[in-house]
């Protein structure tokens, strides 16, 4: 329903990478630091999986644990125009975007009610960082010699940087740029 803690965050990190985990898809985010949170993304990370996380939605800064730059990409949202929407966090640790504007995803019944269609459009930098762990799961799995780090960095350095006009290069606003699967792969 929207809400958790950082404890039950981390212990399911800690599962992740003690049980053969290779990619990590946190597709949330909290306003307050944790050494425990990012003792655990470096936990996993030193292991070898790919850590992914939202930005945040309230156009300020990213979120936990998206904020920890060392150990996960933070991921920005991007419009059907290609371009950054103006709920998207921002800040130096962003990486990259992603599409997060009217996604179409799964929905528990419960959500919508019993006998309802169980999708609906959202919005979301949470709908934008499965797209980013899919193309680092793709990566891996024909390349699964790369480390983390050449990981990340291709999925960075493939990125298509879109508000060049305004921000040229890397920028606090959509990091690298927005995904490009095609250049990536």
């Amino acid at each position: 329903k929207g809400e958790g803690d950082y404890g039950d965050l981390i212990a399911g990190i800690k599962w992740a990478a003690d049980n053969r985990g290779s990619i990590i898809n946190l597709s949330l985010g909290g306003d307050e630091p944790s050494s425990g949170l990012r003792d655990s993304l470096k936990y996993a990370y030193d292991k070898g999986i790919v850590i992914v996380a939202a930005a945040g939605n309230d156009a300020s800064s990213v979120l936990y644990p998206a904020a920890y730059d060392n150990y996960c990409l933070a991921v920005a949202a991007t419009d059907y125009e290609d371009k950054r929407t103006d709920w998207s966090n921002f800040g130096s640790q962003v990486d990259v975007a992603a599409p997060g504007l009217r996604i179409v995803c799964a929905v528990p019944t419960w959500y919508w009610g019993p006998g309802s269609f169980p999708y609906a459009f959202g919005n979301g930098t949470s709908l934008s960082t499965p797209q980013v762990a899919g193309l680092a799961a793709l990566l891996k799995a024909i390349k699964p010699w790369l480390s983390v780090s050449q990981i990340m960095d291709i999925i960075r350095y493939s990125a298509d940087d879109i508000n060049s006009g305004s921000n040229p290069g890397r920028d606090d606003y959509i990091g690298y740029g927005r995904i490009n699967m095609e250049k990536a792969l």
